[in-house]
């Protein structure tokens, strides 16, 4: 996958402050994110990494449909607590869609129509 940096920012959150940078998936066109802390020395140490694929529903709603929203928020104590660590935060195209086609559809059926349920 080629990427392009298109920009980034401070971000504080409940789990301490991390750096949060938008890319560009080349062939795509899609953009994603990564949150990063302590990535500005370079270690020796094995480094915290997690590769979290977007479910709106789970992340931003804390549906109980998956555990997401805890996995993520997990991720983002444990990479505070050790001070280094990033997150890549995929966005899912698919799921974009499933929500432009279907406006008005319930977490439970995004979740079943997804094989999540």
């Amino acid at each position: 996958m080629a990427i392009e940096f298109v920009s980034k920012s401070k971000l504080p959150t409940a789990f301490g402050n991390f750096e949060i940078i938008a890319f560009q998936d080349q062939s795509t066109g899609e953009e994603h994110i990564a949150l990063a802390k302590g990535m500005n020395t370079i270690s020796n140490q094995p480094v915290l990494v997690r590769i979290h694929s977007e479910y709106l529903t789970g992340d931003a709603f804390a549906s109980l449909k998956c555990d997401c929203g805890p996995q993520l928020q997990s991720t983002m104590k444990m990479i505070n607590d050790a001070g280094q660590g990033v997150i890549l935060y995929l966005r899912q195209a698919l799921l974009h869609k499933d929500f432009k086609d279907r406006a008005f559809l319930s977490c439970l059926n995004l979740s079943d129509n997804l094989g999540m349920s």
